[in-house]
């Protein structure tokens, strides 16, 4: 048997100086201008390697991913969607 670890579960996060939520289909339009950057590439884990390009979206295409992730978990459908 394998155990695996459930990352569905998105909670957010309440620090002292700044809180961590899941990502909405409101935040589709910032996101696709972060993603552009490919340092944020590497450091998200959308790209393995500095040399390996990083998936290009548009922001309704983004918008459409968000917003079929249910809130507080992630679905599999919208996962599907996504270029890794």
């Amino acid at each position: 048997m394998t155990d695996q670890l459930d990352f569905s579960p998105k909670p957010t996060l309440h620090g002292d100086f700044v809180d961590l939520r899941p990502v909405r289909a409101g935040d589709a339009l910032i996101l696709n201008v972060e993603l552009d950057d490919p340092e944020v590439a590497v450091l998200t884990g959308s790209v393995n390697s500095r040399t390996a390009p990083a998936p290009a979206y548009e922001a309704d295409e983004l918008e459409r991913i968000y917003q079929a992730w249910p809130q507080g978990s992630v679905n599999q459908t919208a996962l599907s969607q996504i270029r890794w």
